[in-house]
């Protein structure tokens, strides 16, 4: 292994998988009630409140069409960037740099411009888009670095499986073919990302109510952590 390669360790890690999970449900739930119903993890979710929005006539329409072509560009930039650096720890590190400071000038957005703008504005899609484009950073490592994980940003497939594999393991026959420690090993991996995101998505929840937009300095906490550890444990 090159000196600058991730280790296997981390990006395998199931301590991270939980975080990644975590810093996706905090973003999407403050996104959502924080930034006029915008997903920010769940990306095509905007589709349906775009929809929502557009027959109901309701205001803040263009931060969620706008989301999905910027979601594409910074995914599309991203990868080319890591591919051409070869994947490198130092890479992912910065990413999770990068991810910090978007999330950083959406904080500052929601303190400082929010409370006195329209939702429709510009000044208000341009602060709210930030957190998006942190998030399309966080997808495109999952899928780069971490495709091992399961998915860490949607959560529906992750249930289904785990309802799944906890049926398989309670009412396991002899004749069927998937060894019971297989369910059991589901259970662990695909349990372990839905406590990360509900743990996420209520401390969001709470601190948007307690705190506001300070909360999100929680957030970037979480990733300058794994910042760092990308590092050490390269």
């Amino acid at each position: 292994m090159q000196r600058n390669e991730v280790r296997a360790a981390f990006t395998t890690s199931s301590f991270i998988a939980f975080f990644m999970a975590m810093i996706s449900g905090f973003t999407d739930v403050f996104g959502f009630v924080g930034a006029n119903k915008l997903f920010t993890a769940h990306i095509t979710g905007n589709i349906v409140i775009a929809i929502s929005e557009l027959i109901h006539d309701n205001k803040g329409v263009a931060s969620k069409l706008i989301s999905i072509p910027l979601f594409i560009l910074i995914v599309w930039m991203i990868t080319i960037w890591i591919e051409r650096r070869n994947r490198t720890k130092e890479i992912l590190s910065a990413c999770f740099f990068m991810e910090a400071l978007f999330l950083l000038g959406f904080m500052i957005a929601g303190l400082a411009i929010f409370p006195h703008v329209s939702s429709s504005s510009i000044p208000y899609i341009c602060g709210a888009l930030l957190a998006v484009c942190a998030m399309s950073i966080h997808n495109a490592l999952l899928r780069i670095y971490m495709n091992t994980f399961p998915p860490c940003t949607v959560m529906t497939g992750n249930l289904t499986q785990f309802i799944i594999d906890i049926i398989c393991y309670k009412t396991h026959q002899p004749h069927q073919i998937e060894p019971r420690e297989a369910s059991l090993t589901g259970i662990k991996r695909f349990g372990n990302v839905l406590l990360g995101f509900i743990i996420g998505g209520t401390l969001a929840a709470l601190g948007y109510v307690l705190i506001g937009f300070w909360a999100v300095l929680l957030d970037v906490v979480f990733l300058g952590i794994l910042g760092f550890l990308s590092l050490k444990n390269g």
